[in-house]
């Protein structure tokens, strides 16, 4: 993503939007099938709106029992 040195994850303090980037990595993790294989996410710096990612969402997707996170 093309976000500001060192700040791979997102800004700090904005837990809905590391909690996204996450997401999407662990979707990543199973869609990838090709060594050096890049999948944009599209998210913009500070424009973005992460509503759509719960922690319910999360354990859904990936098929967590109720104990975990």
């Amino acid at each position: 993503m093309r976000w500001p040195f060192g700040h791979p994850l997102g800004e700090p303090f904005r837990t809905e939007q590391q909690r996204a980037v996450l997401t999407e990595l662990f979707k990543a993790l199973y869609a990838i099938n090709e060594p050096g294989e890049i999948i944009d996410a599209g998210f913009r710096w500070r424009r973005e709106n992460y509503d759509r990612y719960s922690i319910a969402e999360v354990k859904k997707m990936l098929n967590l029992g109720p104990h975990i996170l």
